[in-house]
């Protein structure tokens, strides 16, 4: 999957309007260009718990 979204995100950089009826990575599939989003949406709330978690740890290692 991160192969793929890195593929995409370079293709979305180096061609910046979409052709549906083009063979890139980025083209024939609308679903990519709403997959490039929702990855980056997905990656901060995944990486949010993990980081609320670690400050409630250390807050509460702090008051003892």
């Amino acid at each position: 999957m991160f192969a793929q979204a890195t593929l995409l995100a370079h293709w979305h950089v180096v061609h910046p309007v979409v052709d549906p009826g083009d063979d890139s990575p980025g083209g024939g599939s609308m679903g990519n260009v709403i997959a490039m989003p929702l990855f980056a949406v997905a990656a901060i709330a995944c990486l949010l718990f993990p980081l609320l978690w670690g400050i409630t740890a250390f807050r509460t290692r702090a008051r003892r």
